[in-house]
């Protein structure tokens, strides 16, 4: 069986939809989402209504309470905080009840069987949305984390950072984001992203198979669905995310 793992899409419904279209086309059934469906992004309902029509199983994100709670607005902003301001706004205007529904909805962490093989899946860790989990983050923090989680596969992501790392026995999986890949790097003036990240785990009798996934994207037709959204300042979005929360 092949399980595809997904993760922080910020609204991004344009590279969601190309994850998809490749996941099906492997007939990959079995898909998981790691939470961080909307904010950020230039629309947000389209990317909760994909993940719910189709019934993902999708874990409790950070963004998904800011979105619920209101994100967190700037006083005094500079020119972009304004501008950043306005999306917040913007986008809460976008989510009706339907969609809040479905993110109260959403578990701090859901338990997966693969063909015998237990997988964890949560947003930041087990215990929090907020924890990021890095290479380097300490094995004594680690523990912490996943105290009471005996799953051999562990899958978070809220970092945006893809990783594969042993830890006492286990391994974690972090899939990268689907919707902003570029939100913290500036690579060639590559402002938004050329590629959406996701993992899929095989499991064949008993045997244990994980790989890393970059899709590329078309720079332009997410300019264009930018632009044709709606959000406020469509050209500012397209510039980047740098400063902003995971």
């Amino acid at each position: 069986m092949k399980l595809a793992i997904i993760a922080d899409i910020h609204g991004n419904s344009y590279a969601l939809d190309q994850v998809l279209a490749a996941i099906d086309a492997e007939g990959i059934e079995q898909i998981v989402c790691l939470g961080d469906l909307a904010l950020l992004g230039f629309d947000p309902v389209g990317s909760i209504t994909r993940i719910a029509e189709r019934g993902i199983p999708s874990v409790r994100g950070n963004c998904e309470d800011l979105v619920l709670n209101g994100p967190p607005m700037r006083t005094n902003p500079d020119e972009l905080g304004a501008i950043r301001n306005e999306w917040n706004l913007w986008l809460v205007d976008q989510i009706g009840p339907s969609e809040r529904a479905f993110l109260v909805g959403r578990a701090a962490f859901i338990d997966l069987d693969l063909e015998g093989v237990q997988l964890c899946a949560y947003h930041g860790s087990p215990k929090s949305y907020n924890d990021p989990i890095r290479p380097s983050t300490p094995d004594e923090t680690l523990a912490e984390y996943f105290e009471g989680v005996e799953a051999p596969l562990l899958a978070g992501g809220h970092t945006h950072g893809m990783m594969l790392r042993r830890w006492r026995g286990r391994t974690i999986i972090n899939p990268g984001t689907v919707g902003l890949p570029f939100s913290r790097l500036a690579i060639d003036d590559q402002s938004i992203a050329n590629w959406a990240e996701y993992a899929v785990v095989t499991v064949e009798n008993g045997a244990i198979d994980i790989s890393f996934r970059h899709l590329p994207i078309d720079r332009a037709a997410i300019a264009e669905a930018v632009r044709a959204s709606g959000i406020p300042h469509p050209d500012a979005w397209l510039e980047g995310y740098a400063g902003w929360p995971a």
